[in-house]
């Protein structure tokens, strides 16, 4: 009999342990109050009413989810994601927060915590959180690279090299380990490794800015002017640096529902090289939010890139016709018109652009190289004068006036604006032909000499070089030296 009174005190026990048990799950993690409030982790009402209304759609799914199973972790996820996309870092942030409690395997949510926090300059923090992912998925590139160069701002040196050399091993040509390591090398006075590494980047990308940035200072410090030069000219053409590839920040972009946000994305790829990229985030602004002038102003920009001349056409004449004021608009318009080569309608779009933007000097010189183009010189100076006294900037400004000047017989005056241009910029290679030409005009040899020589080392193109060597040979009987 007691023992039969044990088995049933016992049972009774485990059975009242196993009904807090459930309480206890229900109520932490299936009714719909839970213990976390998932108002905090959504965006304020009024902030949501300024976006295209598939945001909020998408918000109210999410949340919907989220009421009748707050355990719902893709739910979650989904919130996490479009916070981070759209600029809401606070709400990201704890909603991150609360899915690396939640499923604290997955290196994605680290991965864009620690994004979050470096974008805010919490370095040290981000770097916990890159240190997990990588030890989460070794082989996860971008996030190798974030904790290095994370690490490298830090000063934790050694640290930052163990990361690049360990990247390297899998990926022996990766041109961001290979420049990351290249700068430390500088800062510890190894030029011939700097040089090396650098040179090795470039091989394995030569598109990579960073790399051409890099070799600029490498010329300097070796005093090569020649290279120096080359890599220059390599980085303005490839325009700024570019992050490398991170396929888990970019499946963020298709869920971005701000235009201007978008519209920051396209420009950034496309001033990197990334056309493509930037066509479809300037597509997606424009489905969001049509009829914007910015945007199709960034999308005739896209798609005179591409070559596409008429769709360029179609964009830019619609932001045109919505903010006439912009001068941009009008200089990517009149560049359909030259690649199409047509100089009458060029001139009518930019006799109507002067009428908005009569103090724009680019408007002012397009519009004197078109006047240039119809042989009607005497009239584009006017437009060059206007040109030069908005900026002293562009060299080829002060070259072309100073051309139009001597070809109507002024010479004085063409010889008072190039010698102005080389002033301010004594190493334009165009500038200085420029100035030598007239040196062999005025029969003074010697002078013309330098001048060729001056060209010769910024490295003047072999068409102008040419060409004054040949004037100065058919006006002084030989070649410069």
């Amino acid at each position: 009999m007691a023992k039969t009174r044990t088995v049933v005190r016992w049972t009774i026990v485990a059975a009242a342990i196993l009904v807090s048990a459930i309480l206890l799950i229900w109520f932490y993690f299936v009714r719909p109050s839970g213990r976390y409030d998932f108002a905090e982790l959504f965006p304020p009402s009024a902030a949501v009413s300024a976006f295209p209304k598939e945001f909020g759609q998408r918000l109210h799914t999410v949340r919907q989810k989220l009421d009748s199973r707050p355990t719902a972790e893709q739910a979650l996820a989904d919130l996490a994601k479009l916070d981070l996309a759209n600029g809401f870092t606070k709400q990201a942030e704890s909603a991150l927060r609360l899915l690396l409690q939640r499923e604290t395997s997955n290196p994605r949510w680290s991965h864009y915590l620690a994004g979050l926090l470096a974008n805010q300059g919490r370095t040290e923090e981000a770097i916990r959180y890159w240190t997990e992912v990588v030890s989460l998925n070794p082989e996860y590139t971008p996030a190798q690279l974030k904790l290095a160069d994370a690490l490298k701002k830090t000063n934790q040196r050694d640290a930052a090299i163990q990361i690049y050399l360990k990247l390297l091993q899998r990926e022996p040509n990766n041109a961001a380990a290979l420049v990351g390591l290249a700068v430390m090398d500088v800062d510890s006075g190894d030029w011939s490794s700097t040089r090396e590494r650098t040179i090795k980047a470039i091989n394995a990308d030569n598109t990579f800015w960073a790399a051409f940035n890099l070799l600029v200072t490498i010329a300097d410090h070796f005093g090569e002017s020649e290279l120096r030069d080359r890599a220059k000219a390599r980085e303005k053409e490839l325009g700024r640096y570019r992050e490398p590839p991170d396929p888990w920040q970019d499946e963020l972009v298709d869920l971005c529902f701000d235009p201007p946000r978008l519209r920051v994305l396209a420009s950034t790829a496309g001033l990197t090289g990334q056309t493509k990229d930037a066509l479809r985030l300037a597509e997606r602004a424009d489905q969001l939010s049509p009829n914007d002038p910015d945007t199709l102003r960034l999308l005739g920009e896209v798609y005179l890139a591409l070559h596409d001349l008429k769709s360029a056409e179609k964009a830019l004449r619609s932001s045109i016709s919505l903010d006439p004021k912009v001068p941009k608009s009008y200089l990517l318009l009149e560049n359909v018109f030259r690649e199409t080569q047509d100089i009458k309608a060029a001139r009518e779009l930019l006799q109507q652009a002067l009428k908005f933007c009569g103090d724009d000097a680019s408007l002012n010189y397009e519009y004197a190289l078109v006047l240039i183009a119809q042989g009607d010189i005497k009239a584009s100076i006017g437009y060059l004068e206007v040109a030069l006294g908005l900026t002293k900037d562009n060299p080829d400004i002060f070259q072309k006036l100073s051309i139009a000047y001597s070809r109507l017989g002024q010479n004085r005056r063409a010889l008072e604006i190039a010698e102005e241009g080389l002033r301010l910029m004594p190493r334009d290679p165009p500038l200085v032909v420029l100035r030598g030409r007239y040196a062999v005009e005025s029969g003074d040899a010697l002078e013309a000499r330098e001048y060729f020589r001056r060209a010769k080392n910024l490295h003047a193109s072999n068409e102008d070089l040419d060409a004054f060597a040949n004037l100065f040979r058919s006006r002084f009987g030989f070649y410069p030296q």
